[in-house]
């Protein structure tokens, strides 16, 4: 069927495909599938088996072995209903993902996908109406380190993309340590800056404020900031 819907795309305004159910013994294949039909791919994470790190591990490892397909790689999916189906379990109005199990599989793919240089997409909140809890659970997403975050109604999306916007404060940090010139370790803004440890950091930060801009809060004409 994935063959058969990728050959339908081809030639089309169709950037890619989201793989459904992906585990290390499929990935390739998938991989192979997205190959042929010059298409990128959004590999979902969303089995049971995955509460076992070492399947995350299993899974960075093939990516580590297959760079040029994980450069076709848009983003890695976390699918959090599927995750919570294996423990009989639903999303929860006022709960943010961060503060049920699903914790562990969002802390797991933090430290080891990410860590290994893998973007990943935080999984949807369900209760449509609750956008406060969405907020925090947002701004949970953002401090871990996901890229974005999956939505599954149009009034969502405000929030989301006020939420990985970035503060002025943290551009002008951003600049500082990308900055050649930069001392090894200053203090701007009442903290400190290292550009040894904080360089990551800062190319992730002007790569958000490039795609989803700057917070509301800025001051007028401050979207002219940028690194010298």
């Amino acid at each position: 069927m994935a063959r058969a819907l990728c050959d339908r795309a081809a030639g089309t305004v169709i950037e890619g495909i989201v793989a459904p159910k992906v585990v290390p013994e499929t990935l390739p294949d998938w991989f192979d599938i997205a190959r042929d039909a010059n298409l990128t791919i959004m590999p979902t994470l969303e089995s049971a088996s995955f509460f076992d790190p070492g399947r995350i591990c299993a899974i960075r490892d093939i990516l580590d072995d297959h760079p040029h397909d994980a450069a076709r790689m848009a983003a890695i999916r976390l699918g959090g209903n599927d995750l919570l189906s294996a423990l009989a379990l639903r999303r929860t109005r006022g709960v943010t993902s961060w503060e049920g199990p699903l914790g562990w599989i969002l802390s797991m793919a933090s430290s080891i996908l990410i860590a290994a240089g893998y973007p990943v997409a935080a999984p949807v909140y369900d209760v449509i109406d609750d956008l406060e809890t969405l907020r925090r659970e947002v701004d949970r997403d953002v401090a871990a380190g996901f890229i974005s975050k999956t939505v599954i109604h149009p009034v969502q999306t405000p929030v989301v993309n006020k939420a990985f916007r970035v503060s002025t404060e943290d551009i002008e940090q951003a600049c500082a340590a990308l900055d050649s010139k930069a001392a090894a370790v200053f203090q701007l803004g009442g903290v400190m800056c290292e550009p040894a440890t904080h360089r990551e950091w800062a190319k992730r930060t002007m790569a958000r404020k490039e795609i989803f801009g700057i917070a509301e809060e800025a001051a007028p004409g401050i979207n002219t900031i940028a690194c010298g």
